[in-house]
């Protein structure tokens, strides 16, 4: 007799598969130079679930395109001649949940963009995988409750080595996740071993002979602080004699000590003295 009863992993599994095909991710993109426009429409071309519904080429089109069609994401440059970027990002933010992400030839944004929350940031000329990657999280991690890096890790393919971190841990797993969801790194002295606390305030002990230079070279947005802490700089919110506050919510934790070794480095590097 057969037995008809489905596995109720294999039904979620099911229901995630066919609502991940169903729901079209709606896109506006805001450059004044129209070759970058084409550049990220032909990148997006690749992916049949994007409907973009709309192109802007100066600020003040782009916001009243936005407020007219509420996109799921926008791919936004920085500078304009009739203004920033990231100040229409921040008013955006009064929207809805419009999720924005920079792409510039420009470096010296990208602390300011994430620490205004931007959901990711590309810099000219970009790896059209990098929008793969970007549509893929904002689709899973966007719109199934409850997805984690490590449903992300098995539903789809990442390259490390951009959007994502590839961290080895002591047990000899791999650990896939987001340069946004790591707070800091900790060394224990005693053992030996490095730590990485994400934004969930899990801990992760990672496999023996990890060095600090091979967590720096993660990102420019890694910063020493102190010969046992690293900090995602996206996160620091204020910088004390003894130690670094973090940005809300996370403004509680009070262990990230930083030496003077690094304080003026880091005090010039993010502060006007």
């Amino acid at each position: 007799m057969k037995n008809n009863t489905e596995h109720p992993e294999n039904k979620n599994t099911m229901n995630n598969a066919s609502f991940l095909k169903r729901r079209n991710v709606s896109v506006v993109i805001i450059d004044d130079d129209l070759p970058s426009v084409e550049v990220v429409r032909e990148a997006l071309a690749k992916y049949p679930y994007v409907d973009i519904i709309g192109t802007a080429i100066s600020l003040d089109e782009g916001r009243k395109l936005l407020k007219k069609t509420k996109p799921d994401l926008v791919f936004l440059d920085i500078e304009y001649p009739d203004g920033s970027g990231l100040e229409l990002f921040t008013n955006g933010q009064k929207w809805g949940p419009t999720r924005f992400i920079f792409y510039t030839q420009y470096q010296k944004y990208f602390h300011e963009a994430f620490r205004l929350r931007a959901y990711d940031y590309l810099l000219k000329p970009f790896d059209p995988d990098e929008v793969g990657l970007i549509l893929e999280r904002y689709r899973l991690e966007g719109q199934l409750p409850g997805v984690t890096a490590g449903d992300i890790c098995k539903m789809i393919t990442l390259r490390a080595d951009q959007a994502f971190l590839s961290v080895s841990t002591l047990s000899g797993d791999k650990l896939i996740i987001p340069p946004t969801s790591v707070l800091f790194f900790k060394y224990d002295s005693d053992r030996k071993i490095w730590e990485a606390i994400t934004t969930t305030l899990e801990r992760h002990i990672l496999k023996r002979h990890t060095t600090a230079e091979s967590i720096l070279s993660y990102g420019p947005e890694f910063v020493r602080t102190h010969k046992s802490y690293i900090i995602n700089s996206i996160y620091l919110g204020e910088i004390t004699q003894t130690d670094i506050k973090l940005l809300p919510p996370f403004n509680d934790i009070d262990e990230i000590k930083i030496s003077k070794n690094y304080r003026r480095a880091l005090l010039e590097r993010f502060y006007d003295i």
